[in-house]
């Protein structure tokens, strides 16, 4: 990620929220391109400890304001079942669904 993020700063932004001082939530950005309207929301996690804060919340909105600002039209999430629920709350409409899958047995 750090390679990607150094390599690609145009396209990949890392978010964090600090307690006191303590990085205890992250997400990423990632923008598909100028002439792309789409963006991805990803790796957003917080510390069990710091749940319920509004941490996770505060960062998705950081990261559609600076999606907005880059021209992004649209939002794209894969979200877990923990995430879900404050998506959809916020707005986010679920369109799809992915799972992953293992092809190391094909």
């Amino acid at each position: 990620m750090q390679r990607d993020l150094l390599e690609n700063a145009e396209a990949s932004h890392l978010y964090a929220a600090y307690i006191d001082g303590k990085p205890v939530s992250t997400a990423r950005l990632e923008h598909f391109g100028a002439d792309n309207p789409f963006a991805g929301l990803y790796g957003g996690s917080t510390l069990a400890a710091y749940r319920g804060y509004g941490l996770y919340t505060a960062l998705i909105a950081a990261r559609a304001r600076d999606a907005h600002q880059r021209g992004v039209r649209y939002l794209t999430v894969d979200a877990s079942p923990m995430s879900r629920p404050i998506l959809q709350k916020i707005g986010f409409t679920q369109v799809t669904q992915a799972w992953p899958c293992d092809l190391t047995s094909l």
